[in-house]
């Protein structure tokens, strides 16, 4: 509620909704960030835009500056130009926050690309859709889309009813494996009953068949009040890209994607479009960095040394390499690594390493 009322308060000014426009692949070392600022704000101020890099981006243009959206509702264009450094690797994450300023106050947004990373899945929907198993009224819908001419609704012509329960299936099994990273992402508008009805977004680790066992996840917008399933709900209806971060069934090979729209017996209304669905992942190698613990000159025998690292390792730290020192010509490595396939650590010597 904070947070609601937080918002309610800024909007009484010169207040801006940024949107990421690109995809979530990166796939040349120079060019621009893009994004939109939809005004939400009942004054029409001046706003600019800066990126703040975080990681994996050498540097960035100057910031974005625009006198301000003449109308509520307005949309605006920008672009901040980047480069990113030479030695860069496909796979390798991109970070960077985007800082809004306007009415006197400072919004940040953070975002997570992957550099040349692997396309798991890209569907804009305008092709065919033999890889969907659509139920009860969902299909694809020339109303509105994001891109191109076609997008997928539950109620793709009219409102849709109530007391409903309805799924739109991708058919084709999803492959995680050796992926260190991974997002979903996909672009969304909706007008539908808050908090009664609702979007799901779905996956399963036992692939899309009958019988998956699937689960709600969470995104950027979604939300889960009184411990019910995380969801899309309310109104939104400026396109909005959805992204969900898919660090849990990193190594699947078996995984199945489902939109589920339910109802309940009261209001209706237009219902929910999605186009341009998207995954990519990233088998990168993520190196962690290194702590470095000197048994030999704190004065520790080797037994002492074994201690120091089992202990560290007993507190599972998600991306720490320790290399703990026992002699001038001898060492014991551990490697913790910063994913959720933590293993049980284990040790070997390193021989004349100095």
């Amino acid at each position: 509620m904070f947070f609601a009322n937080l918002q309610m308060a800024y909007m009484g000014g010169s207040y801006y909704e940024l949107q990421d426009r690109d995809r979530l692949a990166v796939n040349t070392n120079t060019g621009s960030f893009n994004f939109s600022l939809l005004r939400t704000g009942i004054s029409a101020g001046p706003v600019s835009v800066n990126i703040i890099p975080l990681q994996n981006i050498q540097s960035v243009g100057s910031s974005f500056a625009h006198a301000g959206a003449a109308t509520y509702g307005d949309t605006m264009h920008g672009s901040i130009s980047y480069t990113l450094p030479m030695g860069i690797l496909a796979g390798d994450k991109l970070r960077f926050v985007y800082e809004i300023n306007t009415g006197g106050i400072l919004l940040h947004d953070t975002i997570e690309k992957i550099y040349q990373p692997l396309t798991v899945m890209f569907d804009n929907l305008d092709g065919s859709l033999a890889n969907w198993t659509f139920s009860n009224g969902w299909g694809a819908s020339t109303v509105n889309s994001f891109s191109g001419t076609r997008s997928i609704s539950e109620s793709p012509s009219g409102d849709y009813a109530s007391s409903r329960t309805s799924s739109a299936v991708y058919n084709v099994p999803l492959d995680l494996s050796g992926a260190t990273a991974a997002y979903l992402s996909f672009w969304v508008r909706h007008r539908a009953e808050n908090g009664d009805d609702k979007l799901q977004i779905q996956l399963s680790p036992s692939g899309p068949g009958a019988g998956s066992s699937f689960a709600s996840v969470c995104g950027r917008n979604t939300i889960a009040e009184n411990n019910l399933a995380p969801s899309l709900t309310g109104i939104r209806e400026n396109w909005t890209r959805e992204t969900v971060d898919l660090e849990n069934y990193l190594g699947a090979s078996n995984i199945g994607l489902r939109f589920l729209f339910t109802s309940n017996g009261s209001n209706t209304d237009d219902g929910f479009y999605i186009d341009d669905i998207e995954i990519v992942k990233s088998n990168a190698i993520v190196l962690a960095p290194v702590k470095v613990v000197n048994a030999a000159e704190e004065g520790k025998s080797i037994g002492a040394a074994r201690q120091i690292i089992a202990e560290i390792a007993g507190k599972k730290l998600p991306a720490i390499s320790v290399l703990c020192i026992l002699s001038q010509h001898h060492c014991l490595a551990l490697a913790i690594m910063p994913n959720a396939h933590y293993k049980p650590p284990t040790y070997k010597c390193c021989h004349s390493l100095f």
